[in-house]
């Protein structure tokens, strides 16, 4: 606690909007985040109240059934300040500003994917282990453990790897993207028989193509996982 005290003597929190001290979202600044209020088809970006795909030829594109987005990124400089403090100079109060968003979302657009599927789990987006070392930490998986504490009817299943050299999707096209994960998102041994017939809300922070989260969907149906919703904090363009 009193190392804790010290950091923030050295290195004072501020709002990263306006710049006030002592937190990193003041309530000013706070209500000028405007949460999506309409969801969309995942390919084609149509308005689609549950974000599921709009037609036979967007489903054919996508593996998981749902993808619901708290804000969008482009349009929010405050949300991309905060995504990339907490994902690699990492704020553990940022874990609650980020989680509560993500709650409020889930709680608005996920009643009917959770009141027709029993079983749902939380799973966060795996990092590689080179990844995980440089970091310290999943992103994701912190994500998932504070959404955890508010759905006390959910469980967190850590059961996904990702193989080193599969992390930088960042600035790639839709089809490189493919390539670069193309079966390196995988379930752990011995996952199987627990994931089977489960409902899955698929945790990550960011979403652009979908990819990632298409990948891991991938290999969760393979391992007998009925649904996969995703949930992410902001969809880039």
């Amino acid at each position: 606690m009193k190392f804790n005290y010290f950091l923030d003597y050295l290195f004072p929190r501020k709002c990263f909007g306006c710049g006030t001290e002592d937190s990193y979202l003041c309530s000013s600044c706070s209500s000028e985040i405007k949460l999506l209020k309409r969801q969309c088809c995942p390919r084609c970006r149509r308005y689609e109240e549950d974000g599921k795909p709009c037609s036979k030829r967007c489903a054919e594109e996508f593996i998981f059934d749902q993808l619901l987005v708290c804000l969008e990124y482009a349009k929010s400089n405050l949300i991309s300040k905060m995504v990339v403090q907490f994902k690699y100079k990492f704020s553990e109060d940022l874990v609650g500003i980020l989680g509560k968003i993500m709650k409020h979302q889930l709680a608005c657009f996920s009643h009917k994917f959770r009141n027709s599927s029993g079983n749902i789990i939380f799973i966060p987006v795996p990092l590689s282990e080179r990844r995980l070392k440089f970091r310290g930490f999943n992103q994701s998986l912190l994500l998932a453990k504070y959404l955890k504490d508010s759905f006390n009817d959910t469980e967190i299943y850590d059961c996904m790897n990702r193989e080193n050299g599969s992390e930088q999707q960042a600035g790639r096209a839709r089809n490189q993207r493919l390539k670069n994960l193309e079966n390196k998102i995988f379930v752990k041994e011995n996952w199987n028989e627990r994931l089977r017939n489960k409902n899955v809300i698929l945790i990550d922070d960011i979403a652009t193509t979908g990819t990632t989260l298409n990948e891991c969907a991938r290999a969760l149906k393979t391992a007998g996982v009925n649904k996969v919703c995703g949930l992410v904090l902001a969809r880039g363009k």
